[in-house]
């Protein structure tokens, strides 16, 4: 008897067992980090390619972020706020939806070292999570997180904002309502 199973059935598999699956990403100097994901679970828990060109962008203008605090918005598994953090930044606050904060705030807590690093819910819209942002942030950053016309944060200075593709009428849209924004589309 032969049984085949496919890649919907690797996955069910997975999600049924709780599963995680782990992501590895070097730095230039060497340095990793292996980060737990969970790509069945939430879109959230995955890591993206806009992502890894935007750690990359980091490394290379690491100048950027010393002494600064940076919120990171739609951090998912907290690839991003984790190289920005072990890259100088001050303080780290890493945000996402309520359902990816359990593996969120399990890799952020396996590479805080420096406890430089703090997790946060937030859902746009939710007026509760916005109010519980800390007022003195410097840096607003997001990978993969433009996929509809966004207006928040806009009495920010300073926003980077990375992704590998979005249609021209939302990317004008958003450009239009943000006036200090930097995309970088690698």
């Amino acid at each position: 008897v032969s049984t085949q199973s496919t890649g919907a059935d690797a996955r069910k598999w997975r999600e049924e067992r709780n599963v995680r699956t782990f992501f590895t990403y070097s730095f230039s100097t060497g340095e990793v980090l292996n980060l737990i994901t969970q790509p069945e679970k939430h879109i959230g828990s995955h890591v993206w390619p806009a992502c890894l060109n935007f750690c990359k962008y980091w490394e290379e203008n690491r100048d950027l972020l010393k002494g600064k605090t940076v919120l990171e918005l739609g951090s998912g598994v907290g690839l991003l706020g984790l190289v920005i953090s072990k890259l100088g930044a001050k303080r780290v606050i890493l945000t996402d939806r309520e359902e990816t904060l359990d593996i969120l705030s399990r890799n952020v807590n396996t590479y805080n070292d420096e406890g430089r690093c703090s997790v946060l819910p937030l859902t746009w819209g939710n007026i509760k999570h916005m109010e519980n942002l800390p007022k003195n942030i410097d840096l607003v950053v997001g990978a993969e997180i433009v996929y509809k016309l966004l207006d928040v944060f806009a009495s920010h200075s300073v926003k980077y904002i990375s992704h590998t593709a979005l249609d021209q009428k939302t990317k004008r849209n958003f450009l239009e309502k943000q006036k200090s924004i930097l995309l970088l589309n690698r």
